[in-house]
C-alpha cells in the first residue's frame, strides 16, 4: 500500500490517501488480474495511471464492488408473472 500525504498540514487521518497495487487491490475484492483489468477496461472500476500501471483507492474498489453486485443482482432477477 502506498501512502501519500495530501499536502494538508492538520496531520489528520483524512488527509492521507492510501493507494492499492494491483496485488493488493486484486487480494482485497478478491480478482485475478484478467479480471481487475477487465474492470479497469470496462469501467467498473477507475483507476489511477501509476508508473507503468494503476493504483487503486479503497473507495474505487468498494465502488467496484458495489457495482459488480448490482450487476449481478440485476442479471439474476427473474419476472414473476401474476397467473
Amino acid at each position: 500500500m502506498i501512502r501519500i500525504d495530501n499536502g494538508c498540514s492538520c496531520r489528520d487521518k483524512a488527509c492521507i490517501v492510501e493507494l492499492y497495487e494491483p496485488l493488493e487491490a486484486r487480494n482485497y475484492i478478491g480478482v485475478s488480474a484478467p479480471t481487475l483489468n477487465t474492470y479497469r477496461n470496462e469501467g467498473w472500476l477507475q483507476g489511477i495511471p501509476f508508473q507503468r500501471g494503476y493504483v487503486y483507492t479503497r473507495d474505487q474498489l468498494d465502488a467496484a464492488i458495489k457495482a459488480k453486485n448490482a450487476d449481478r443482482i440485476n442479471t439474476n432477477v427473474k419476472e414473476i408473472h401474476a397467473s
